[in-house]
């Protein structure tokens, strides 16, 4: 063989083992492949001595490049893109003037003239407490005494025999005012605990709690306290108070027109307890409690 004692077998063919006896046919077609490799290296070697041989121009094949370039520039460089395809009936294509330039608009959006009358659309409030009965009204007391009965009934039954909560008498809307009056109270005058308000002690003594209720029974009210039945399907997580936040929206659209200028701020209310839609906000006063969103008035 021309290179080497080794066979080479090009183009995958399988190579042959020493000491194996070829066929006629095999044998023609290993000298066939060998050949055709001898043939393809003789010519790439020439193509190579023809450019690094001593009579190499650089000049000379730089000229020919030259050429080659000058002669295939009349042919284009690629293809010639399709035009573009045309807006559809009524839609304004973008603009193709190269003089367009964007600039800045000095016109200001129209303001609509506000034909509201602000502030409250009734005149028939004319003490604290007609205020209060327009929200908590005789028919939504009434409905709140029944839930908070019933639920009652239905958890004082499995408590043990002393516990607190077992001995239960059923509420009435006298007395349902008076303990929505006294949670209302605590909202302006805040204690550490719901004992502070009953002690006392002269740093923290407010007979007018005593006065109207004991301890036991506020506690025993806020306990079983429900704004709508357990037994009611729903699927919003918020069903347990919906009759009263339903309640505050539509009295406040009724009593009250909003300003011109309304943005809409978020609250935190704080609650560490157990809760679905609880959040954690770590640059809020409160982080963690339920996110309300508030339709606010410019003038506070």
């Amino acid at each position: 063989m021309p290179r080497g004692s080794g066979r080479r077998i090009l183009r995958g063919r399988r190579s042959i083992r020493p000491g194996r006896q070829l066929r006629e046919d095999q044998i023609s077609d290993v000298i066939n492949k060998e050949i055709l490799y001898e043939e393809e290296s003789s010519s790439d070697a020439g193509d190579f001595s023809a450019d690094s041989g001593d009579d190499y121009d650089p000049e000379r094949d730089e000229n020919k490049n030259t050429s080659t370039e000058s002669g295939s520039s009349t042919e284009p460089d690629e293809e010639t893109p399709p035009p573009a395809p045309s807006p559809p009936p009524g839609v304004e294509g973008p603009s193709c003037d190269p003089e367009f330039q964007w600039k800045m608009d000095s016109a200001r959006p129209q303001r609509f003239p506000f034909l509201g009358e602000p502030g409250i659309k009734t005149n028939f409030i004319s003490s604290t407490s007609a205020l209060a009965d327009l929200f908590f009204s005789d028919d939504f007391l009434g409905s709140m005494v029944q839930a908070t009965n019933n639920y009652a009934h239905r958890m004082a039954g499995p408590l043990q025999k002393h516990a607190r909560f077992r001995y239960w008498k059923d509420t009435t809307i006298a007395e349902m005012r008076k303990f929505v009056g006294m949670l209302l109270y605590m909202g302006l005058t805040k204690l550490p605990t719901i004992a502070h308000y009953w002690k006392l002690d002269p740093l923290y003594n407010l007979p007018l709690f005593r006065q109207i209720m004991s301890r036991n029974r506020f506690q025993i009210l806020l306990r079983y306290l429900h704004f709508s039945e357990n037994d009611d399907a729903s699927t919003s997580r918020l069903h347990k108070i919906q009759p009263i936040l339903d309640r505050f929206n539509n009295i406040m659209a009724d009593l009250y027109y909003p300003e011109a200028d309304l943005s809409i701020d978020e609250s935190m209310v704080l609650w560490r307890g157990r809760l679905v839609f609880r959040q954690y906000i770590k640059n809020k006063k409160h982080k963690y409690g339920v996110k309300l969103y508030e339709l606010c008035e410019s003038s506070g």
